[in-house]
């Protein structure tokens, strides 16, 4: 009698739980991935980017140490400048991440790397949750295999960039803003404006996915929606972490110099350091860069899919999945995906500078089509699925494994131990000290980052190499 009445409960534990433990075995799966990868990565030196978004992290965590003392910030700055346009120009929410982990986890380059590895962990999950939300649980597992192994959210994932935690907040934010549409929760709907906002305040960019919820908004319930309480609500949350990072260039511009605060000329800085984005190049640019002007410019992201995607059966099935989508009428969720991935596209195609890493944010959706597209495949043999899903599923294992040791060949020719030429310095006598000439592996945001680590005195000072002549000490790469 009591097996008759707990059956029901028994099996839908039971359900439950096979879809827990394949999740968490595909979480397991992207993890080791990333610790036999990324312990090939080298940890000797920091790139360009890594070290600006960590040093502001790194001199707010050291001046914690110090009982927040203002005199201590100003001389850190002194000393490593770099750090005042590390603050400044990025936004915080990648400072605040690497600034509790340098707490936790001591002052090194591992350390500056922990909260972008745990976004490549946690994006797996949020891959998994927007597929089950769109396509229900089957799809979802796939799409988390996907993401487990993807090569780029590996590679980028593990070091001190932001893109990828934008990008995974991004998801979260699309994946609330359903769940808002399909329950009318106020819950959701503020935690899909705070997951953009916490996305633009990692990057930017991270602010352009609130015209695509609207647009979202807009398909499903008409235009009057986005006047309603509940989209107000996630619009009103967007704007304050908006203005949490932007508005400070208007306060030192238009404000604070008025109050006698700051110098008028210190506001102008402030404002610019901020505002750089809105600039005329919008974003930083290289000569060699295809403009949008350029078929080039056009080709630039998908001449580089099936690498970023982790090779070419990858694509092939999220095609593959696109023209299950279509056929089956499926359109809504189709014009979701379709139309995030295109406005995303055109969003990046625009920007002068061109980098691999700003396919990120439209990467987790190739995941999805992808699943779409295994599972339809294995579903044309009907019996049996399970038996051609797993050698389907170990090939595409093997063949991104191998594409992400080709790629980390490449990345580990760079790797000039510059933390250990830091550590000679450090034991001489104090001095300026300067980049003999600066590249991706030695710059004065990375140099800066490395001494910071080692100067708890603050004895020294990093500059750029046009004061080489005056510098005590010069690093060649």
């Amino acid at each position: 009698m009591i097996k008759i009445i707990f059956a029901p409960i028994i099996k839908i534990i039971s359900k439950r739980n096979k879809e827990i433990v394949a999740l968490g075995f595909l979480i397991f799966l992207g993890l080791v991935f990333r610790l036999y990868l990324w312990s090939h990565l080298g940890l000797n030196t920091l790139s360009w980017d890594e070290g600006a978004h960590s040093l502001a992290g790194l001199a707010l965590a050291k001046t914690a140490l110090h009982g927040f003392a203002p005199a201590y910030l100003i001389k850190l700055f002194n000393s490593y400048w770099a750090a005042t346009g590390s603050l400044f120009f990025y936004p915080y929410g990648y400072t605040a991440l690497s600034a509790l982990s340098f707490l936790f986890f001591g002052f090194n380059q591992l350390a500056a790397r922990i909260p972008g590895m745990g976004f490549s962990i946690l994006i797996i999950f949020a891959v998994y949750l927007l597929a089950k939300k769109m396509f229900g649980k089957n799809v979802a597992l796939l799409a988390a295999f996907f993401a487990a192994i993807n090569s780029t959210f590996i590679i980028w994932g593990g070091q001190a960039m932001v893109d990828l935690p934008m990008a995974c907040l991004m998801i979260f934010s699309i994946y609330f803003c359903l769940r808002a549409l399909s329950t009318g929760k106020m819950l959701h709907w503020l935690l899909a404006g705070v997951l953009v906002g916490l996305a633009g305040i990692m990057k930017p960019p991270g602010f352009i996915v609130y015209p695509f919820l609207a647009f979202l908004v807009a398909s499903f319930q008409g235009l009057k929606s986005l006047f309603k309480k509940s989209f107000v609500s996630l619009t009103a949350v967007v704007f304050l972490f908006f203005f949490s990072y932007f508005g400070l260039g208007f306060l030192a511009f238009f404000v604070l110099p008025k109050l006698g605060i700051i110098s008028e000329t210190t506001g102008l800085h402030i404002f610019k350091a901020i505002f750089h984005w809105f600039g005329n190049s919008l974003t930083y640019a290289e000569a060699i860069d295809p403009s949008y002007k350029t078929l080039a410019g056009w080709w630039f992201y998908l001449k580089i899919l099936p690498s970023q995607l982790g090779g070419w059966p990858v694509l092939i099935l999220g095609f593959l999945g696109a023209l299950k989508l279509w056929r089956d009428k499926n359109r809504n969720n189709f014009y979701l995906i379709a139309g995030y991935m295109v406005f995303i596209y055109l969003a990046f195609t625009f920007l002068n500078n061109k980098d691999t890493r700003y396919t990120i944010p439209y990467l987790p959706f190739f995941c999805l089509l992808a699943a779409l597209g295994l599972d339809f495949f294995t579903s044309l043999f009907k019996k049996n699925q399970v038996i051609y899903l797993l050698p389907a599923m170990l090939f595409l294992t093997g063949a991104v494994a191998f594409n992400n040791l080709a790629a980390f060949g490449k990345i580990n020719a760079s790797d000039i131990g510059l933390e250990s030429a830091v550590k000679i310095i450090t034991q001489s006598k104090p001095g300026l000290i300067v980049a003999a000439k600066e590249s991706n592996g030695l710059n004065v945001q990375s140099l800066s980052f490395y001494l910071a680590i080692n100067d708890p005195e603050l004895q020294y000072s990093v500059y750029w190499p046009d004061k080489f002549n005056e510098a005590d000490y010069a690093i060649a790469s």
